[in-house]
């Protein structure tokens, strides 16, 4: 239950941490991680993050996904110089994605802004307004410092 949306200059996150499909977590999360010049954003499972982080860094084998029980969903976006790429529990092998990439409940909220010309930041706004399981507070990137790259600016 998240809300994350990058229009290929920013990525945004919500910070909202919900238990099962109700019960609101305490305080925030960061969904977004700048690991050795890439991106990591993550939705579902939070606990899934650190273990699908490793197992990104590892090589990302298919047949070495760390555990989960089948309930558990999770789909990590990895930003790196060569694009998006999602992967997520139902096939764990990388999808290279186009920008705008949205992901969780909130996603097609985001979708729909990012698509009108919005940024990253009021795609997660709108989504946060409008989905009852997104919220708290929004942290944005910037991907070309956290790639370090030079810094991209949105189009006038």
């Amino acid at each position: 239950m998240t809300v994350i949306a990058s229009d290929g200059i920013t990525i945004a996150a919500d910070g909202l941490s919900i238990y099962g499909h109700s019960e609101i977590g305490a305080g925030n999360i960061r969904k977004i991680v700048v690991e050795d010049k890439t991106v990591y954003a993550f939705s579902g499972a939070f606990a899934m993050m650190r273990p699908m982080i490793n197992w990104y860094k590892a090589g990302y084998n298919p047949r070495e996904v760390p555990p989960a029980s089948g309930d558990v969903q999770w789909n990590m976006l990895v930003i790196d110089r060569d694009g998006p790429t999602l992967f997520g529990n139902h096939v764990p092998y990388s999808d290279r994605q186009v920008y705008p990439v949205t992901l969780g409940s909130g996603g097609d909220y985001a979708m729909a802004i990012l698509l009108d010309g919005g940024t990253s930041r009021r795609a997660v706004e709108i989504a946060c307004m409008k989905d009852a399981f997104c919220g708290g507070e929004i942290q944005v990137v910037n991907i070309a410092e956290a790639l370090g790259i030079p810094r991209l600016e949105a189009a006038e």
